[in-house]
């Protein structure tokens, strides 16, 4: 991972000489125009857009920082991320398996302290891999009795935040497995939380603390921090669907599923890295496992070849990849909290990466981030 630090520099170097470019006119003109729209229609409160192509970045700010000041977020502003945070310890997972620490095809319970005789199905068990491509069949959450899926946001963080990790492993004796672990994709924070406890024991450090070392720290993300980390340094405040102000994630227990939080300025530096990497750990984070009809969500293949077809996607680790053209194979992750979205979207072959963050959550403001994203392809491709 030394090498990966020089690498990183180098290429900080030379985007460095390339940022802040102007689109064209036109583009930057249509782009302007679909970001301030899709505040109104999906009455969001602020959104910061980061892009890097072919090494240039561009910035876009649209709404306001809150409902009561008319004060535009910028490039540096910080949003909690969500599930992206977990493309992160896939990173340090991909880097455990090239430094021979771990294969990705153990059996979990190899690190784990206690007996689980439960964490298999017909002698099948849950391996490494099938905590990083959603297949693991573990459930989404294990929360304590007295939070729920139904708790105000406020309520739930507050009971997470004793919720520990000797909590958790003895919730994972309850669960009880009902497929074959690496054939059906589902999302599961259970499944990360985990993940997150077995690096932090093969490389003896908490994962705020790896993760800052080998990523964060090398690519200068400077205004990237867990919230573990108490740094409120350009911190917005998210909103719920209703306008109301929700709490940001604050304890341990969140950091290897949803803790991060980052500015567009700060994740066009990780995508430009992640596009342009040579380096094995970065290959294998993003190499694809499986192969998945999307009409049924079911495996129907594995370690897929690079093929167009619009009726399937594929997952890496912690990434999804989709192909439903020539030239338009994306990877992409997206990300919720109590309050903030994010999505990611990167064309490998355009040498494109996209970053949209917004400081509310809802429904609406969720699936117009990913359009957001697909119209600003089609704009820098000039497809539109």
């Amino acid at each position: 991972m030394r090498k990966t630090a020089a690498f990183a520099l180098l290429l900080l170097i030379l985007v460095g000489h390339a940022c802040a470019q102007p689109l064209s006119p036109v583009k930057e003109s249509k782009l302007k125009k679909r970001g301030a729209r899709l505040i109104k229609e999906s009455e969001a409160v602020g959104l910061s857009v980061g892009i890097i192509s072919r090494g240039q970045s561009y910035y876009f700010n649209f709404g306001t920082i809150n409902p009561d000041f008319n004060v535009a977020p910028t490039s540096q502003s910080v949003y909690q991320i969500g599930s992206v945070t977990k493309t992160f310890v896939s990173l340090l997972l991909a880097q455990a398996v090239i430094e021979k620490k771990i294969s990705l095809d153990d059996d979990i319970r190899k690190y784990l302290d206690d007996s689980y005789p439960n964490l298999e199905y017909k002698g099948h068990p849950i391996a490494l891999l099938h905590l990083a491509n959603y297949t693991s069949g573990l459930p989404d959450n294990l929360l304590p009795a007295s939070a729920t899926e139904d708790s105000s946001a406020f309520q739930t963080e507050q009971r997470m935040s004793t919720f520990t990790k000797k909590d958790l492993m003895q919730a994972l004796k309850t669960v009880t497995l009902d497929t074959i672990p690496g054939y059906h994709p589902h999302h599961s924070n259970t499944a990360a939380q985990l993940l997150r406890y077995i690096i932090e024991k093969i490389y003896a450090s908490p994962i705020e603390k790896s993760v800052r070392e080998f990523i964060l720290d090398p690519l200068k993300m400077n205004d990237t921090s867990f919230g573990t980390e108490m740094s409120d340094h350009n911190l917005l405040t998210g909103y719920n669907d209703k306008g109301k102000a929700m709490p940001w994630f604050t304890n341990s227990f969140h950091s290897g599923t949803g803790g991060i939080r980052s500015s567009a300025a700060d994740f066009t530096k990780y995508m430009f890295y992640l596009l342009r990497s040579p380096d094995a750990q970065t290959k294998l984070a993003l190499r694809k496992t499986i192969l998945v009809d999307a009409g049924t969500n079911k495996v129907i293949g594995f370690n897929p070849p690079d093929k167009i077809d619009p009726t399937k996607y594929s997952v890496s680790l912690n990434w999804y990849h989709y192909a439903p053209e020539l030239g338009n194979s994306r990877i992409f992750a997206d990300g919720g909290t109590p309050g903030f979205a994010c999505y990611v979207s990167m064309y490998p072959e355009s040498d494109l990466g996209i970053v949209l963050l917004a400081n509310k959550l809802s429904e609406k403001v969720f699936n117009g981030l990913s359009s957001f994203a697909d119209e600003i392809y089609k704009i820098c491709m000039d497809k539109k």
